[in-house]
């Protein structure tokens, strides 16, 4: 008797000790307006993840995982926010996860949408989808049944979109072949307009003042057959008129370097450019000026980068690896740090 009283009360202790050494984590939730990173992973090896970030709380660390028991899959290109919910572009898994907002769990998955790259929200019940597959297509989301209705054929490795006007803006990037062209689709009939020609591999694109748009083409870098460099093609900022669809304004940025990220200030006066793989350091354009900046404003390696409307702050990704944690640097726009945070693998830009 003594021994079966030993013996079941080591079971009861070493029960309460593993249950208090593995405590159930607590729901990813905020208290305040919660910000979500994309955190790439390693391609191939499933491991993207989902950071939130918060004034009230900081940062933590793959809140999908936690939520739901596993990750959202191989390569998180992007994430958007719309109706309480959170869509998230995974790449290489081609498909679309989708969560609640404040908790991350999972409410539906969108399956065999080619390499998902970014959302567009026109409406509570619209968003239009990059896909690099089939060629390039932009994919027509309905947002209320969660589901694709729509597909149209656009150019190679379709990008970042704009949407302004009624009028949908691609920019088709080149994907794995190259491009020159700002598509640009009527909302309504969900038809192709007009194509310009704007330069060589745009990538991104966003709305100036007066009517006006502003896409980065990163130019291009020319192999040989055994994928040895033999040129390149110049990167630029392009102004074009939104109404008329023309080139207003072409400022070469460099012959042999190809930033991937635009932004620009909330008061529409200063375009910021930089980051992607293989560009060194931020720059900042005075477009009232027409001043390029020749020196950077942040002398840094970023992966990506945005700026957060609300608080006028550059929100900077640094990824030195794809096997290591990154990190989200805080900038002033002036380019003064304000704080460090370790977040996933490969992280590379952040929905508001």
């Amino acid at each position: 008797m003594i021994k079966y009283s030993l013996l079941l009360f080591s079971i009861i202790i070493t029960l309460f000790a593993c249950e208090k050494d593995d405590p159930q984590p607590a729901p990813p939730v905020s208290n305040g307006p919660i910000a979500y990173i994309s955190n790439e992973g390693a391609f191939g090896f499933g491991n993207g993840s989902v950071s939130i970030y918060s004034v009230n709380d900081g940062i933590r660390n793959d809140v999908f995982k936690i939520a739901n028991g596993r990750r959202p899959g191989d390569v998180l290109q992007s994430i958007a926010r719309v109706n309480g919910k959170v869509y998230m572009m995974v790449n290489a898994s081609n498909k679309i996860e989708i969560a609640k907002e404040k908790t991350l769990e999972e409410i539906g998955v969108i399956q065999n949408v080619s390499m998902p790259r970014f959302m567009e929200v026109t409406s509570n019940s619209r968003a239009y989808i990059s896909s690099w597959g089939n060629n390039g297509q932009i994919m027509v989301l309905d947002l209320l049944k969660d589901k694709i209705t729509d597909s149209i054929a656009v150019g190679n490795g379709p990008e970042k979109l704009l949407a302004s006007d009624g009028k949908l803006y691609v920019c088709n990037s080149g994907g794995f072949s190259t491009d020159s062209i700002l598509t640009v689709i009527d909302q309504i009939s969900n038809q192709v307009i007009s194509s310009l020609v704007v330069g060589d591999n745009p990538i991104d694109i966003v709305k100036g003042q007066a009517g006006t748009l502003w896409i980065l083409c990163k130019g291009k870098i020319i192999y040989d057959a055994n994928w040895q460099i033999i040129g390149h093609t110049a990167s630029y900022l392009v102004q074009t008129n939104v109404a008329a669809q023309s080139v207003l304004k072409k400022i070469k940025i460099s012959d042999d370097k190809h930033p991937s990220h635009l932004e620009i200030s909330p008061d529409g006066k200063y375009l910021y450019y930089g980051a992607g793989y293989g560009f060194s350091g931020l720059y900042r354009y005075d477009i009232s000026n027409n001043n390029m900046e020749t020196t950077p404003l942040i002398n840094h390696d970023f992966y990506g980068f945005n700026i957060d409307p609300n608080t006028n702050q550059i929100f900077a990704f640094e990824s030195t690896s794809f096997t290591v944690s990154g990190k989200m640097l805080i900038y002033n726009l002036d380019g003064s740090l304000q704080s460090e945070n370790t977040v996933g693998v490969g992280p590379n830009g952040i929905c508001f």
